[in-house]
């Protein structure tokens, strides 16, 4: 039987790709391999974004090189998406908040005021009480409470779409 093969270009690579020795992998010999014997891979359909190089200006240069690589196989097709830059609010964990406990064993619980840092010459912690902050929902985005001791900030993040 005749079979085609998906595969998230993006999530393979960073949840099991990046940092292995495994980055050029041969995505058809990996499907054969995997194909029960009675299916032969007709299609493999590689969905991908085009790197921007914000963190590492080698970025789109080995993706390129890669993609490259990849149109020397005639079961592959590749099919470009887009990535949607966007920005979460996620909780800061284990910021010394006063007098709320810090998820450490044992637990730990700061008063507020400077606190010496050890190993550290002249250095101060400043702990002080936050105010709860969540920010106002936005149409079709879910956002969790966070934790009660964490204090919340907003990073920025890119999403594959597409």
């Amino acid at each position: 039987m005749r079979t085609r093969v998906y595969v998230d270009g993006f999530n393979l690579y960073y949840r099991a790709l990046k940092g292995t020795k495994f980055k050029w992998l041969n995505l058809v010999e990996l499907a054969r391999n995997v194909l029960p014997p009675d299916l032969e891979l007709d299609r493999l359909a590689y969905f991908t974004a085009r790197s921007s190089g914000v963190l590492d200006p080698k970025t789109p240069a080995n993706q390129q090189i890669y993609l490259n690589a990849l149109k020397t196989l005639p079961e592959v097709e590749i099919h470009f998406g887009s990535f949607l830059a966007k920005t979460v609010w996620r909780p800061l964990v284990n910021l010394p908040v006063a007098n709320r406990e810090i998820d450490l064993p044992p637990p730990v619980i700061l008063p507020a005021g400077n606190h010496p840092v050890s190993g550290m010459s002249s250095q101060i912690l400043s702990v002080d009480s936050y105010p709860a902050y969540f920010p106002k929902k936005k149409k079709r985005r879910k956002i969790s409470k966070p934790f009660s001791n964490a204090v919340v900030a907003e990073f920025h993040t890119m999403e594959e779409k597409g």
